[in-house]
């Protein structure tokens, strides 16, 4: 019985930190879907290839945000127009 009582506060912890850890793929995700369709948006094949690239949704999810909340970074026309 102890050791159920003791094992509870650590579920919750392990269950918040699963949680936490599937909604940032999410929002990751829903980022990158608009990364692509700026992509498109823009007429750049490179900048589609890279939006499909897993590792680098490190990079494009959070430029994407800022582009979607301000407007799409000087640099990154440069880079993929």
């Amino acid at each position: 019985m102890e050791d159920a009582v003791a094992s509870g506060p650590d579920g919750v912890v392990r269950s918040a930190k699963a949680d936490l850890f599937f909604v940032t793929l999410k929002l990751m995700l829903l980022a990158n879907m608009y990364w692509l369709w700026l992509s498109l948006k823009l007429g750049s094949l490179s900048m589609f290839v890279v939006g499909l690239i897993p590792l680098s949704w490190i990079v494009t999810a959070p430029v994407s945000i800022w582009a979607l909340v301000f407007d799409v970074p000087q640099w990154v026309l440069v880079t993929f127009a």
